[in-house]
């Protein structure tokens, strides 16, 4: 168990008494330097009532023109460090 779980105002402690750190967008994309290049907004495109594709947030960086999709700024960028760590 983490010892700075204890009780816990700021709900930053998972059921299982470990700590858990969120960083945040900025930090993210801090992390991805000095390769990060782009993160942007996709919409979704629909037809009618048909959705063709979802929308999304994409995040690439200029090493080997990666490219990351997913639903948030923030897992896109964490998704892009992962991708720049393999």
């Amino acid at each position: 168990m983490d010892p700075a779980c204890g009780p816990d105002a700021d709900d930053d402690c998972m059921k299982d008494g470990h700590s858990a750190y969120f960083p945040t967008l900025s930090e993210l994309i801090e992390a991805c330097a000095p390769y990060f290049e782009a993160l942007y907004c996709e919409p979704r495109i629909s037809r009618g009532d048909e959705i063709i594709e979802e929308g999304g947030w994409t995040a690439s960086a200029r090493l080997d023109d990666i490219r990351v999709h997913s639903a948030t700024p923030e897992d896109a960028v964490a998704r892009l460090w992962l991708a720049l760590h393999k």
